[in-house]
């Protein structure tokens, strides 16, 4: 008697079971630095990138939401340059005086306050009570431009209400601003302080809310 070739239901099922597993699990193969909010199947822009981690552990903060470049919006000139300059800085004074608090209460800053109380000469006591200030505020500005990725983004805004930013590069307490600002893919309204902004392929710098700097109109 002649036997089927045609395995047993339930055999049947399993292996139907184990091809279909197979199959979504070369579909859900990702290559490195591959969008993960793209369509399975095409079509739409990307919205979500993978930032490529220091280590061999990925947190999650190795993923990031940003806000991307369309395209050049104007370029800024010298007056232009400056109110934006002026404006982040202003931001950047707050959040350094927010960082000085946590750094002068560390043990080691702690320790050299307690030791200059016990000077005895006041003038000289007043020196060292500068000289660590001086000290505590320039690591407080070197510890938030590192947060920063030592670059960020700012709002301007001309009369055609546009979502543009400038771009501004952050040494310590000094900021360079470039010469050009550049239309986003988000309403400004939708970003946070803290969300990255891309500037070029594979870096972003990190949006700092305040007023929007008026400029004028794109030539």
């Amino acid at each position: 008697m002649n036997r089927s070739s045609t395995p047993p239901a339930p055999r049947r099922l399993r292996l139907a079971a184990l091809v279909s597993l197979g199959l979504a699990g070369c579909q859900s193969a990702r290559q490195a630095g591959e969008d993960l909010d793209s369509p399975m199947f095409g079509g739409s822009r990307p919205t979500t990138f993978v930032v490529a981690p220091t280590s061999d552990t990925v947190h999650v903060r190795d993923l990031a939401t940003v806000a991307r470049i369309l395209r050049r919006y104007k370029t800024l000139d010298a007056a232009e340059r400056a109110l934006v300059q002026s404006s982040v800085s202003r931001r950047l004074q707050g959040l350094i005086a927010l960082e000085v608090r946590r750094v002068g209460q560390e043990p080691r800053y702690r320790a050299k306050r307690e030791a200059i109380r016990k000077i005895p000469d006041r003038a000289e006591a007043a020196a060292r009570t500068a000289e660590l200030n001086a000290e505590i505020r320039a690591e407080a500005a070197r510890r938030l431009a590192r947060r920063l990725g030592g670059m960020v983004a700012t709002v301007v805004t001309g009369p055609d209400n546009r979502a543009a930013v400038a771009f501004s590069r952050i040494d310590g307490e000094r900021v360079v601003v470039e010469n050009a600002a550049f239309e986003i893919d988000r309403p400004i309204a939708s970003l946070t302080e803290g969300t990255g902004v891309q500037r070029d392929a594979g870096t972003a710098a990190t949006f700092l809310s305040g007023p929007p700097v008026a400029v004028a109109a794109p030539r």
